[in-house]
């Protein structure tokens, strides 16, 4: 991944004072995914169990607008991908008439919103509620589109994160859970994670 942030100074603000106060954080970024995992393509898979990618490289535009006016954050992020075609002559191990496959372009919205306790001894605790659409096109068969493929979904977010007073530690708990969507299964994922910066 490439960002650019497109702001010279620290946009969080404590109080609005005037237009300038107002301005967000802007941040510009391009992202490659590249078909790491083993995927429905590779000579390695015996089931679907065994499948942990997709198997194609996607270029990803990326674009996320944040502004905080404490204890209120907003937030957008917004990515638009495209998959690269690939051969393919193989699936789930088994030898195939050779082909070129291309998934379909691919967008994702979230938006988000947050607010910020600051405890007695300036530790702090976010609550974040997100809104999230992704959307991926038909896929390709030498040129042809497959009509049962692309998919789309919408899900609803909550995340809760403590900071401890020296910001070394971060600690965070979130639950997602897919709302609608067409070709997606709905999913209820809770996740939890602890980050740790040491300083030298």
């Amino acid at each position: 991944s490439l960002w650019y942030e497109a702001f010279e100074r620290v946009t969080c603000v404590y109080k609005i004072t005037g237009w300038e106060s107002l301005k967000p954080s802007l941040y510009f970024g391009t992202s490659l995914t590249l078909p790491t995992g083993i995927s429905a393509y590779s000579d390695r898979v015996d089931n679907s169990f065994d499948i942990t990618g997709r198997g194609f490289y996607r270029w990803d535009a990326n674009m996320i607008i944040e502004k905080t006016v404490y204890p209120f954050s907003l937030g957008w992020k917004g990515s638009y991908g495209v998959h690269l075609k690939r051969p393919v002559n193989q699936e789930y191990g088994n030898a195939i008439s050779p082909y070129q496959k291309r998934l379909g372009d691919r967008s994702v919205s979230t938006f988000s919103a947050a607010y910020t306790w600051f405890l007695p001894r300036l530790d702090m605790i976010t609550a974040t509620v997100s809104h999230t659409r992704l959307e991926e096109g038909q896929s390709t068969f030498d040129g042809e589109k497959d009509v049962n493929s692309g998919f789309e979904k919408e899900s609803l977010g909550l995340a809760f994160a403590y900071n401890s007073p020296l910001r070394d530690w971060l600690i965070k708990l979130s639950y997602n859970q897919a709302e609608s969507g067409e070709n997606y299964p709905r999913t209820h994922i809770l996740s939890m994670g602890v980050s740790h910066v040491y300083s030298f």
